[in-house]
């Protein structure tokens, strides 16, 4: 509960010195608002970047953001605060922000028959990268083709849960559709590149159900 209340909290300048944006701002509820920003500060490099699900910082997906660079949830919280919110982080408990990242609720899948869209994930490869509870191996891959970001062709499998209400995909948004995943990425994007448009459809489906 000390974690929630300070994600969201807008009066600490530890925090949020402007006292308008909380952790909460581009992750409301713990998940994530959508967008692709254009980050440019002091201590983040020119890049292109979508705004991932915080619950998605749970400990077994460590480590953290796009390049892997953070160890730990913590971390992760102290960096947001000093290099996107404009806070020192001091006296911040950013173990207890941890702590409540671990926990926060993930979306639900939809109802439909997945049957043989999952049969098509296990074959063709997609479960490699996406296994285990939260569907991610947690490593960085050379899936995506060359953009003006140096390291934009890796991308950390991110966990599939929810993944329906989560557009646009990839690190830096490029897919606006799971049908645009594996249509437009499918050469490096497990062996979905010779799917049929039945196949496809059948794949997104069962991807809609995590």
């Amino acid at each position: 509960m000390r974690g929630r209340a300070l994600f969201f909290d807008a009066d600490d300048t530890h925090l949020t010195p402007s006292g308008v944006v909380t952790c909460g701002t581009c992750h409301p509820g713990g998940g994530e608002d959508g967008l692709t920003w254009f980050l440019h500060t002091a201590g983040i490099a020119p890049k292109v970047r979508r705004t991932p699900p915080a619950w998605a910082a749970r400990e077994e997906l460590a480590p953290f953001h796009w390049d892997g660079a953070l160890p730990d949830a913590a971390t992760l919280s102290h960096a947001t605060i000093r290099e996107r919110m404009e806070g020192d982080g001091l006296l911040v408990d950013t173990d207890a922000m941890a702590a409540w990242m671990n926990e926060a609720p993930i979306p639900p899948g939809a109802p439909h028959d997945g049957a043989e869209g999952r049969r098509i994930f296990e074959e063709r490869g997609c479960a490699d990268c996406h296994a285990g509870p939260l569907l991610s191996d947690a490593r960085s891959h050379d899936v995506l083709a060359p953009s003006p970001d140096p390291l934009a062709h890796l991308a950390r499998s991110p966990p599939l849960l929810g993944v329906r209400a989560r557009p646009p995909y990839f690190h830096d948004g490029r897919a606006p559709t799971l049908l645009h995943v594996l249509s437009d990425h499918g050469e490096r994007h497990g062996r979905t590149r010779d799917l049929d448009d039945a196949q496809r459809a059948a794949l997104v489906r069962y991807l809609q159900t995590l």
